[in-house]
């Protein structure tokens, strides 16, 4: 009878487990996007915003200095756990670039403008300008 008794807890303890973790241990991204294109995601936390200015602010640089490369971007929520826990998102803000389901680039908290433009550009393959230097004798 204790036999019969533990087989059916383990039995059913089987089956609500595996019913609670397979939407999350899917093996395709969550994020549909054009496989031959980058898409730029920021995870972002709406209580916490103003940490991520400088993110915004280089999304916009890029795509007015490239308009004709404009590249896809995405904004997820904090509260859409499923997609945060599927790519492992820990620290908020954090932007990813991905080409097809490859991550190619992340970038976890506060960040300045200007290493995010630069990171941006060079997995994107953007040109990045140089600013020149002048001596004044």
């Amino acid at each position: 009878m204790k036999k019969t008794n533990v087989m059916i807890i383990l039995f059913f303890s089987s089956i609500l487990l595996s019913a609670c973790s397979t939407g999350f241990l899917t093996s395709t991204s969550p994020i549909n996007h054009d496989a031959d294109q980058h898409m730029t995601v920021l995870f972002s936390d709406s209580s916490n915003i103003k940490k991520e200015d400088s993110y915004y602010d280089a999304i916009l640089e890029l795509q007015s200095e490239n308009p004709e490369q404009a590249q896809p971007f995405l904004i997820i929520d904090s509260d859409e756990r499923d997609i945060v826990r599927y790519y492992d998102i820990q620290v908020f803000p954090t932007m990813i670039v991905l080409n097809g389901d490859m991550e190619q680039l992340r970038m976890e908290g506060v960040q300045s403008k200007d290493e995010i433009v630069t990171s941006l550009k060079k997995v994107l393959q953007l040109p990045i300008r140089h600013e020149s230097i002048s001596f004044y004798h």
